[in-house]
């Protein structure tokens, strides 16, 4: 194959394996291992194909090297160096020390994270009763350095008397050292975001935006909300127009021929003019809003004919009281009422001013139409 496809497969390879290293430390750091193991093997497999000679692939595995050998210290039947039987935490010392020469770290740097490693490995071999083994590794790592003098007798009198229940064992924690010695190699690390996983997150995120609205398609259009039905507005009947005598008498004049007028008029005014007491039947949307009461002064019995005598059918008016008592024919709605009723007879008796209001009181307000609010609010 070509120098180009070459090329494009080593960056790909380089890509997954950062984006694997990435997530062995997330998995070293919420101290679940068995991710991290795992995670270790694929890494391993992918060392088989070709990577180039990027520096930074060869830190990260020294880095994975150090961890692994970390995250197994406690079982010393595993070994990283077969021909040197050496215990995982031993050949992690070994690693840290390829570290310091490759990342060029001071000895200070280095200098607690290295004791940290060498204490850890004699303790774990006191843990699990391997005295023998624990001697060797402090005498070999441990009798040249002076700053580890009193930890050092103490861990000698520990083995001698094999005493596990020594402060030094019991209080040792060996999730705590893991995490510090995750914390110390971390801190010597690149810690930008993988490219792999940048691009992963680009993706998911075009493809979830792409596919909403494909969601929203599929999903059955709403059918179109039925709005309640509107009550119908009332119409307001007008108030009945109220002529005044002095102006019906002037419009008389203007449009009398007769000589005199005035005792036309007058004549006019005395003469009785049949007005039937029996109201013709109201349309539906009109109701009759005459008190009952004056319903049963009109069924009693008129005084002076001792209630033998039925009242006339017509009653004699004026033209003066014509002009001042209400239209028989008039009706007003009445909320009581429904629309199948009929109007009832107008009463013949008590005649009412329309539109005088009685003194004290106060001029009728006309009735409101019902507001219907449309919008539901």
């Amino acid at each position: 194959r070509g120098a180009g496809e070459a090329r494009l497969e080593e960056a790909v390879n380089r890509w997954v394996l950062k984006f694997y290293f990435h997530e062995a430390l997330r998995a070293f750091r919420g101290s679940r291992y068995g991710d991290f193991r795992q995670i270790r093997d694929i890494m391993q497999a992918l060392l088989v194909r070709p990577l180039g000679k990027e520096h930074t692939v060869s830190r990260l595995l020294r880095v994975m090297q150090c961890l692994s050998r970390i995250e197994e210290g406690e079982n010393l039947d595993c070994s990283f160096d077969m021909e040197a039987e050496l215990t995982p935490l031993e050949s992690a010392i070994n690693v840290l020390e390829m570290i310091k020469t490759e990342f060029t770290l001071t000895e200070a740097v280095v200098e607690s994270s290295r004791k940290l490693v060498k204490e850890a490995a004699v303790i774990i071999c006191i843990k699990n009763k391997e005295f023998e083994k624990a001697s060797k590794i402090l005498k070999k790592h441990m009798s040249k350095d002076p700053t580890t003098q009193k930890l050092r007798n103490d861990l000698l009198n520990i083995i001698r008397e094999k005493n596990l229940a020594h402060p030094v064992i019991q209080n040792f924690s060996y999730e705590t050292f893991q995490q510090k010695m995750l914390r110390f190699l971390e801190s010597h690390l690149d810690d930008a975001e993988p490219y792999l996983l940048t691009m992963a997150k680009k993706a998911l995120k075009s493809e979830s935006a792409a596919s909403s609205p494909g969601k929203e398609d599929k999903q059955p259009a709403p059918g179109p909300v039925e709005k309640p039905p509107r009550e119908p507005t009332r119409q307001l009947r007008n108030p009945p127009t109220t002529i005044g005598m002095m102006t019906l008498k002037a419009a008389f004049k203007t449009l009398s021929g007769a000589q005199d007028s005035e005792a036309a008029f007058a004549k006019l005014d005395q003469k009785d003019l049949v007005l039937p007491t029996q109201a013709s039947p109201a349309s539906p949307a009109l109701k009759n809003k005459r008190p009952r009461k004056d319903d049963n002064e009109s069924s009693a019995p008129a005084e002076g004919e001792g209630g033998s005598e039925l009242q006339p059918k017509n009653k004699r008016m004026t033209i003066s009281r014509l002009v001042l008592e209400e239209d028989s024919q008039s009706t007003e709605p009445s909320a009581g009422l429904n629309s199948s009723q009929e109007a009832a007879p107008a009463p013949p008796s008590k005649p009412t001013v329309l539109n005088q209001p009685l003194p004290g009181e106060k001029n009728p307000k006309v009735p409101k139409g019902k507001w219907n609010n449309s919008n539901g609010v």
